[in-house]
């Protein structure tokens, strides 16, 4: 993924602006991009991970926090698919499709998929990350442990995590 990319330039937009709210502990991503293989038609999977007491009020305000970050054409929430706390957006232009999930700090352990860090609040993510529960099936991302990806102008490039404090 080059960084000029919609991929790209969307996710440099939008990680400095989820920074100004301090209940949003991390930011990671999941699908394409995390596995180094996105292409022009591939949306942008994120985690948004809220502290546990701000939850359900950021839940509330989703939209309109969303909204502050970019600029949503369309968007509806995943109840359709049985996952109430995703929000799928167009956002641009350029049109690009964005899948935000949000979730509490307490939760994101106990994920299904391994994604790859882009913002990570005191730790929280990658401490997480690194409490896999026993019997998950192990990839290669996790058996070398939590990953941050960072964005260059070559793409998306996994890196060992690295303390960001806001």
């Amino acid at each position: 993924m080059e960084s000029s990319s919609p991929h790209g330039e969307f996710l440099k937009d939008v990680l400095p602006r989820s920074r100004q709210d301090a209940r949003v502990a991390g930011v990671a991503v999941t699908g394409s991009l995390a596995d180094g293989r996105p292409d022009v038609y591939s949306d942008v999977d994120l985690i948004l991970v809220v502290d546990d007491e701000a939850y359900d009020e950021v839940m509330r305000e989703r939209l309109v926090l969303i909204g502050s970050w970019t600029s949503p054409v369309a968007g509806f929430t995943g109840e359709h698919v049985g996952e109430p706390r995703l929000i799928t957006t167009l956002v641009g232009p350029p049109l690009l499709r964005v899948d935000l999930t949000f979730v509490r700090s307490s939760d994101f352990a106990g994920r299904i998929k391994d994604p790859e860090v882009l913002r990570d609040r005191d730790d929280t993510l990658t401490g997480a990350l690194a409490l896999r529960p026993p019997g998950r099936s192990t990839s290669a991302a996790g058996e070398r442990g939590p990953r941050r990806l960072s964005l260059t102008r070559r793409g998306a490039v996994a890196r060992a995590p690295m303390r960001d404090r806001d």
